[in-house]
């Protein structure tokens, strides 16, 4: 009966709620929706309908019923069907509301309301029930209406729905939003504060650190605003000096300098001369404002009052202002040497003075907060001005190198133009010149659509449509209203699409923001063709009206030349290599292992058998395809630095992992650009050119490397990488040192090019080399060595090294004769570098040991001899086996020694060696960062030191001491998770190095000593967690609250006490009660301690109880749910403090 889903007990129609509630009301019903049904959800459940439309404690069969009655399904209710439901609810008629009641008890046909069925589900009394179904067991409609009229009372949902004062759809008595409290404490709208929030994180998510502080917003306002006057500037914003402007102080700082009275206005700028905020300008501080002033007047005001004006001129001016100011004709105190000015005086000098100095200033900072705090302006006139006067002062700028200015369609300049101009219908706002105009005139706009600034109206001068702001002709009620309709119209969003080029590539993403080609068939002309503006104010014009196609351009510096604006910059095509599977190579060779058959992604490589490792030209791969992956535009000066940095940037890239080519056009080939310093009008790159990104693989090697190595190799192709590099003037003209030529990685082959270039520069044995001598010795017959093979290979790769002009070559032959000799280290793994090197020595030992038979030796033993004669003996043994340049370089003997325990005869051998190894030592420290938190509520501090990992918190907290003069016991180490203390780390753990950069550090209060009886929770915790509260009255309260604690449990017998006093445990025996109290103060006096104190009884019962530190247990926390950043100082809400006592 009424609960099921087809059954819709709604009479009131979606069209009729609508007209039923404001707009204020359907805005926030939707937005309660969204929130309550979740994102992307267009239907609310059953159990959010139960919690957030009812309450937990209606009875489950009441909200079935109304849920189904208000249209809920097993899908949900839709907003429309919520909607008429809550409208017939709180604003519907008698007839409505007695319609609802009758379906939801009615049959399923609608048709009677059968007595059995109503009784069980209302719970219906006797007598009612008697008088309802009287005559039969069975009413209609007719009879169910006039009975519940009379007996309104008769059932919970008739008492409550048909009563006079049934629930509201809005409570009058709701607790203000944040945007109503904001708006009510300052000069500003609702919807000024939404806009001047979505600036705000906007610049708070671009700023670095987060925080909106001097450092980021300096580059923002200066200039125009004199770099003398920036901090004071940012001073004025930030109220309370913690370096940083919050959301709450932007609010209030724009309201004071752009919307409030003039008296306000001027006390504004006052406070951005007032820097130690005493109330009074010193002497140097006028003088500072004086030259702020002139600075300000002088750039930014097109009159010619004040070109002649100078300090002197307005220091006399101010000794006038004294002089009339001094009663009764007395001296006035001011001299030249001496100018102060309290904030009245500072107010009445602005309003006197025919100099008209400060309203510049105004008029500056009034732009300021609408170009970049993001401010509406209040009407389009204003919004003329505000544009016009910011673009004049940066056109009289000089250009800027690395300044960024937009350009505009001229078209669109114009309708702005017209819109936009004071027309005959002038406002009280346009009457007034800009010279003439007050501080409290700027505030008043044209008419009442820009000044009650509503919701709507607001959107459609956001929207950007010609129409919206000729909506509502209804409601005009003066002439200005009405000749909108037949003026000009609200130009739509900046269409840039007539001064670029059709782009061919527009399906290839780009990673730089020029917007596209801007046309070379037809030269582009300013103020004819298109108009300059300044990032800032683009920024500002974008918020307000939108656009589809920014044209951002560069001011750049030629060499020997002026600034000049590069309109067009290099448009080039970024390349990168497709991915290739592996592959493997057929042929007659060998193949070389798991390294030969996919290095660098499939890169065949085969051994042949003639006599060395080779690559067989039938299974050699083609480099890798390259592939149009990127469009970026760049400026003709930037450094192939500049380039690789931003790419690596964009893509998410490591510097050292990239290497960039440039690829001609009319050219398959690629030329390396090594010299990271010259520009790319140096490299002769030119529009539309391209480059090829080239991208290491993970195993280290380069595509284009080992591609290029395998064709050259092959046959199929000339010359090698190196020849293929681009041979500047700085690469021709500077000294290549011998030997100082890199070796290419082959994929980790690092280990085999650190053991390599160690003996490339080893100069005796290079010199061997070089001189071709080992040609005279190289030992082909040898069966330990690789018959020679092996030396020949590293020669030749010495004399590259030794000779080249480049700076790297690839060991690729050498690299094929080690796999084939030493398999070990093939694979394409990571190895040791010593090993390698001391398989290279003993390989080249073996390849150029000039003994060809190795005689029988039988060491003889010591017996006692002289260890140089058994030195000497062993040497010349070893030295008839083994002949050659590696035994004379890079052997040596090393002595050792066999003593018997029982003869105590010894035994020495002098053996030979190549490589030592030489153990270095390991730090093993950690480094932490703590952040620590005083209760004075100043500004936290974030500390950093090292500490070995071995020590404890307790050597972290007294090593934090020395550096914020803390005692170690008045600290409370913590771990933070969302907000939240995780942990309280004890003075005995050990440090954790996982959360070394995430510790926090309370300062506790010096509290009485505290106790707590059959308690297991932490009173560490309580002491930090409690009393962590910034406000006094609260720790004030916590500490009267446990003042009480401090009475100790006292029997005639004799007690003891036991002191926990930082982990130390002392006991004290006294006699009586008075000797207990006595002891504990004497502890508690003592501030390097904060003890807790429990009794125990000595009846010998062995039942003693000692009420210790807990770590695991938790105290209650008290928790501040206001932000002081965003909220008012009048909005501040905590929970309940309750202090629990044992």
């Amino acid at each position: 009966m009424g609960t099921k889903e087809s059954k819709h007990s709604n009479s009131v129609s979606y069209e009729d709620s609508v007209k039923r509630v404001s707009d204020v009301e359907l805005r926030r019903l939707r937005d309660a929706f969204k929130k309550s049904a979740g994102v992307g959800r267009n239907f609310l459940s059953r159990n959010a309908f139960q919690q957030d439309v009812l309450c937990e404690g209606v009875p489950p069969k009441i909200v079935d019923m109304l849920y189904a009655a208000c249209g809920g399904t097993q899908r949900g209710i839709s907003f429309n069907d919520l909607l008429c439901g809550l409208v017939l609810i709180t604003r519907g008629t008698q007839a409505e509301k007695t319609k609802f009641l009758w379906n939801l008890y009615c049959n399923d046909a609608g048709t009677f309301i059968i007595k059995s069925d109503y009784v069980r589900n209302v719970n219906l009394a006797p007598f009612e029930s008697v008088s309802l179904f009287a005559q039969s067991e069975r009413v209609n409609f007719e009879q169910f209406q006039d009975w519940i009229i009379k007996h309104r009372n008769a059932t919970v949902l008739s008492k409550w729905l048909l009563s006079d004062n049934c629930v509201s759809l809005t409570s009058e008595l709701e607790t203000p939003t944040f945007y109503q409290s904001l708006a009510g404490v300052t000069h500003l709208e609702e919807k000024d504060i939404g806009d001047l929030e979505k600036e705000f994180w906007r610049l708070k998510n671009t700023s670095q650190n987060g925080q909106i502080d001097l450092q980021f917003l300096g580059p923002l306002i200066s200039p125009p605003i004199p770099k003398n006057a920036l901090a004071g500037l940012f001073n004025a914003f930030d109220e309370n000096r913690d370096g940083h402007i919050d959301f709450k102080e932007l609010c209030c700082g724009v309201s004071a300098a752009c919307r409030g009275p003039g008296v306000e206005r001027t006390r504004f700028c006052f406070k951005i001369f007032d820097v130690d905020r005493d109330g009074v300008l010193s002497h140097e501080e006028t003088l500072q404002m004086i030259n702020v002033l002139l600075l300000v007047a002088k750039e930014n005001r097109e009159s010619q009052q004040y070109k002649d004006l100078t300090k002197q001129l307005v220091i006399s001016d101010l000794l006038e202002f004294g002089q009339r100011r001094s009663p009764d004709g007395t001296p006035s105190k001011l001299t030249r040497d001496n100018v102060s000015l309290t904030a009245e005086d500072f107010m009445l000098w602005t309003v006197q003075c025919d100099l008209r100095l400060m309203q510049p200033l105004l008029d500056l900072i009034f732009e300021l907060c609408h170009i970049v705090f993001g401010l509406w302006p209040q009407c389009k006139h204003m919004e003329n001005d505000i544009v016009r006067g910011w673009l004049r002062r940066e056109e009289r700028r000089p250009y800027r190198v690395g300044q960024f200015w937009y350009l505009i369609t001229h078209d669109w300049w114009l309708s702005w133009m017209q819109y936009t101009q004071h027309t005959a219908h002038t406002c009280d706002y346009c009457k007034r010149t800009a010279s003439q105009r007050t501080a409290v005139d700027e505030a008043l706009v044209c008419d009442e659509s820009f000044n009650t600034h509503s919701l709507e109206q607001h959107d459609s001068y956001s929207l950007g449509s010609g129409t919206g702001s000729a909506s509502g002709s209804g409601s005009a009620s003066s002439g200005i209203s009405a000749g909108r309709h037949c003026g000009p119209v609200r130009p739509g969003p900046i269409d840039n699409s007539n001064l670029i080029t059709a782009n061919p590539f527009r399906n290839v993403r780009t990673l730089t923001g020029e917007g596209g080609h801007l046309k070379r068939d037809t030269p582009l002309v300013q103020n004819h063709d298109f108009e300059l503006v300044p990032k800032s104010l683009w920024k500002a014009l974008n918020r307000w009206y939108g656009d589809n196609l920014p044209l951002p351009r560069q001011v750049i510096q030629p060499p020997n030349s002026d600034v000049e604006l590069e309109l067009y910059p290099l448009n080039l095509r970024i390349l990168l290599h497709q991915a290739q599977p592996s592959q493997t190579g057929v042929g007659g060779g060998t193949q070389l292992g798991s390294w030969g058959s996919t290095v660098s992604g499939g890169y065949g490589v085969l051994a042949s058998g003639g006599g060395y490792a080779a690559i067989a030209a039938s299974s050699v791969l083609q480099p890798p395809k390259r592939y149009l992956a990127y469009t970026a535009a760049f400026s003709r000066l930037a450094t192939v630095r500049q380039v690789g940095e931003f790419l690596c940037e964009q893509l998410r890239l490591k510097s050292e992992d990239i290497r960039l080519w440039h690829v001609p056009q009319l050219d398959n080939g690629a030329i390396l650009l090594e010299e990271d310093a010259m520009c790319l009008k140096e490299l002769l790159i030119r529009d539309n050119d391209q480059l090829l990104l080239e991208i290491r693989n993970k195993d280290l090697t380069w595509p284009e490397e080992l591609g290029s190595l395998a064709t050259a190799q092959s046959g199929q192709g000339s010359g090698t990488p190196g020849d293929r590099r681009r041979l500047t003037r700085s690469s021709i003209m500077s000294v290549h040192a011998p030997g100082a030529t890199g070796l290419h990685n082959l994929g980790n082959t690092c280990f085999m090019n650190a053991a390599l270039q160690v003996l490339f520069n080893t100069q005796p044995l290079a010199q061997y080399f070089q001189r071709e001598m080992h040609r005279f010795e190289v030992n082909a017959a040898n069966k330990l060595g690789t018959k020679g093979q092996l030396a020949m290979r590293y020669a030749e790769l010495l004399k590259e090294v030794w000779t080249a002009t480049t700076r790297s070559v690839a060991p690729l032959k050498l690299r094929f004769c080690v796999n084939k000799y030493a398999p070990q280290f093939a694979g394409g793994g990571q190895h040791d570098s010593q090993e390698l090197l001391e398989w290279l020595l003993d390989a080249l030992h073996e390849d150029l040991n000039r003994v060809m038979e190795k005689p029988y030796s039988e060491l003889k033993d010591s017996n006692g001899r002289p260890d140089k004669i058994v030195a000497a003996e062993a040497w010349s043994q070893h030295h008839a086996r083994n002949q050659s340049i590696i035994i004379d370089l890079f052997y040596g003997q090393l002595k050792s020694k066999v003593s018997c325990l029982g003869c105590e005869h010894e035994s020495v051998r002098f053996d030979p060696f190549s490589l030592l190894s030489l153990p270095l030592p390991v730090e093993n420290y950690v480094y932490f960062e703590v952040l620590v938190i005083l209760l004075d509520g100043s500004v936290p501090i974030k500390y950093g030191f090292r500490l070995n990992s071995d020590c404890k918190y307790s050597h972290l907290k007294h090593k934090l001491s020395t550096m914020c003069s803390l005692p170690p016991n008045l600290m409370l180490v913590c771990e933070l998770w969302n907000s939240q203390i995780r942990q309280v780390l004890n003075d005995d753990e050990k440090l954790r190095t996982q959360s070394a950069k995430e510790l926090y550090v309370y300062q506790l209060p010096e509290q009485s000593v505290r106790t707590r009886s059959n308690s297991g929770l932490s009173m560490h915790i309580e002491q930090g967690l409690k009393d962590i509260q910034r406000s006094s009255a609260l720790i004030t309260s916590a500490q009267d609250s446990l003042s009480s604690l401090s009475t100790l449990q006292t029997s005639s017998n004799r007690a003891s006490s036991r002191v926990l006093c930082n982990g130390h445990v002392s006991s004290l025996e006294v006699e009586g009660e008075a000797e207990v109290g006595t002891d504990v103060s004497q502890c508690n006096s003592n501030s390097n301690y904060n003890p807790i104190v429990s009794t125990y009884s000595g009846n010998g019962s062995g039942d003693n109880q000692v009420h210790e530190l807990l770590p695991d247990e938790a105290g209650k926390v008290s928790r501040c749910f206001g932000k002081r950043e965003c909220m008012p100082h009048s909005l501040f809400c905590f929970k309940s403090f309750r202090t629990f006592l044992a």
